[in-house]
Parts: structure tokens; C-alpha cells; sequence
């Protein structure tokens, strides 16, 4: 590729010398610089040019992406103040309630078990809410022993209808009441 012509002008016609001839091909490889040199930094300032765009096309999406997320942890966190303020009006209102409100869950095996139990477990049965909620037999075993076929009876019954748990029955309470 040509990219400019060099000459060298003499007052008469004459055949360039040795020296000339050097000094053009010098003068030539210094203009082949400049000219690379300049292209270069064309194609630097270019690049860099490209890169800015980038750049700064990724930090708005960077932007933006941080602007949703504090957005998201924002929501989330109004979302677990209201979550927590629930859960303290419902640990106020089972406090507050006669009885105990419980969780039961009958799963296909036929065990039960308690995901749930209300305070007032520790009143009524005698037992602590988390123990119960771990070891559903031990509020299984307050059955009294004349009434556990019934109790089991009404759970299948429950099971098979899918109609509200109902049974009537006496406990055995640890302390023997």
C-alpha cells in the first residue's frame, strides 16, 4: 500500500549520488515512522475510544443492576420487618387465647407429628412446645389408654374425608392429673 510519494528537487537535471540515494531512503524510513506512528495512535485513540464505550456502557448496566438489587434488599428487608411484626402479633394472640393452637400433620406412613405448638402447651399438657413439636408421641402417649383406639380411629377418618380433626378424650398428664 502507497501511502505518499517522496522526491528531492535539484536546480539542473542530474542522476542522484550514492549519498542522495541514502539520504532518501533515510528520509523515506523516517516518514514510514511518522506515517505508522500516526496510524497508531489513530488506531489507538480508536481503541481506546471503543473501550470508553464500553466501559461505560457496562458501568450503567452495572448501575442499574446495583440500583435493582438495593431495590430487592430493600423490599426484602420491609418484606422480614413485616414477617417478624406478624409473627409477633400471632406469638401475642396464642398467648392470649384459652387452649392451645397446634399444627398436625398426618403424613401417608400414619405417623403424626406437631410442626406447630402454642405455648399454652406447657399449661394444658404438661410438655414444652419444642419437645412436642420434636417427638410428636410424647402428646400421643397422654392418650389415655381406654380412648387411644378412638384417637387413632378419628385421625383416619380425618385422613380419609379431608374434613376437620374431631375428638373427644382424656389425658394422662405427666404429673398424673
Amino acid at each position: 500500500q502507497v501511502l505518499g510519494t517522496f522526491a528531492m528537487y535539484y536546480s539542473e537535471p542530474h542522476t542522484p549520488q550514492d549519498f542522495e540515494w541514502q539520504l532518501i531512503e533515510s528520509v523515506s524510513n523516517l516518514a514510514g515512522i511518522a506515517i505508522e506512528r500516526k496510524q497508531a495512535e489513530s488506531s489507538l485513540k480508536q481503541l481506546n475510544e471503543d473501550l470508553e464505550n464500553r466501559v461505560s456502557k457496562r458501568t450503567s448496566e452495572l448501575s442499574q443492576a446495583f440500583n435493582q438489587l438495593q431495590t430487592e434488599i430493600a423490599e426484602r428487608q420491609e418484606a422480614e420487618k413485616e414477617l417478624i411484626a406478624s409473627d409477633r402479633r400471632f406469638q401475642k394472640l396464642t398467648a392470649n387465647l384459652p387452649g392451645v393452637i397446634y399444627q398436625s400433620l398426618l403424613s401417608p406412613d400414619g405417623s403424626v407429628s406437631y410442626p406447630y405448638m402454642s405455648p399454652a402447651c406447657r399449661e394444658i399438657f404438661e410438655l414444652e412446645p419444642e419437645a412436642v413439636q420434636q417427638n410428636s408421641d410424647l402428646l400421643i402417649d397422654l392418650v389415655h389408654p381406654e380412648h387411644r383406639q378412638k384417637y387413632h380411629e378419628s385421625l383416619a377418618i380425618s385422613a380419609q374425608t379431608l374434613q376437620p380433626w374431631q375428638w373427644e378424650g382424656r389425658l394422662i398428664l405427666p404429673s398424673g392429673k
